[in-house]
């Protein structure tokens, strides 16, 4: 069992969770790494590329992950193929 949270983001604050309710999930990350979200931090801003990264820590680290557990993936797209 892993607890389910309700994940928004506030740039002021980084990511905020909030517990909804105990179940089993499986749970994708699909992450853009093109150059787009650098391209887009606001001048003297906040790095989008590690806010995403602390985005998906946070969310990974509250869970109970394991084989009978939470189950976690990722799939990273960008500008260019790689095998």
């Amino acid at each position: 069992m892993s607890r389910l949270y309700n994940a928004s983001l506030d740039r002021a604050n980084g990511p905020v969770i909030t517990h909804v309710a105990d179940c089993l999930l499986d749970i994708s990350f699909v992450v853009d790494h093109s150059g787009s979200i650098r391209k887009s931090n606001p001048p003297g801003g906040p790095d989008n590329w590690q806010f995403v990264i602390d985005f998906m820590v946070k969310v990974v680290s509250s869970l109970n992950i394991g084989e009978h557990a939470t189950h976690i993936g990722a799939v990273s797209f960008g500008t260019q193929l790689q095998l």
